[in-house]
């Protein structure tokens, strides 16, 4: 199958894999599953067991599950693995642990974040706001506040080149620009 593909096809499983991990705070255990998976699909053997029809799916579960033993260290992995399996995707594993890895690669950079406010954050209001950065940017986040009343209302974050714009000054300068 094309590279994209392949790309394609992992994205969801590297992704929700992620995700279940950096939740669990399991990110080293996942990353071993997959390492392992990966090495499981690398072998020719193993490959033509994976392929042959004849062996069925049941049978399959129960081979990989076998092979992997105790390195499925909860009920998700085993739930995630079983998956691949059913819908046929076991053999996308070295691809979907490239990508986990690049997500695990990301989440670990702390991301500078500049948070301009039309008035005073309150400590629970930068949390809040602090989480959902980070939950969105998939990273750990360091967030500095500083206050501009020429704002009128809402936000303004700045994420290195990148700017969310949800002041009130910005969306009448939209609007101006737009009726200009």
């Amino acid at each position: 199958m094309a590279t994209a593909n392949r790309h394609t096809v992992a994205r969801p499983y590297a992704r929700a894999a992620f995700e279940r991990a950096y939740e669990g705070d399991t990110v080293a255990a996942w990353n071993e599953l997959l390492r392992l998976l990966d090495l499981l699909v690398s072998d020719a053997l193993m490959r033509s067991a994976i392929r042959d029809p004849r062996l069925g799916e049941e049978r399959l579960v129960q081979l990989v599950r076998d092979v992997c033993g105790e390195r499925i260290a909860d009920e998700a992995q085993g739930k995630f693995v079983d998956l691949l399996i059913r819908s046929g995707r076991l053999e996308y594993a070295p691809e979907i642990r490239r990508q986990f890895e690049e997500r695990r690669a990301r989440a670990e950079e702390t991301r500078k974040v500049q948070l301009t406010s039309a008035f005073p954050m309150q400590p629970k209001e930068r949390d809040k706001l602090s989480k959902l950065l980070a939950r969105h940017l998939q990273s750990k986040v360091e967030v500095t506040v500083r206050t501009d009343s020429a704002l009128i209302g809402g936000v303004h974050v700045r994420i290195g080149d990148q700017v969310i714009d949800a002041s009130l000054r910005g969306r009448l300068d939209e609007l101006a620009a737009a009726l200009g």
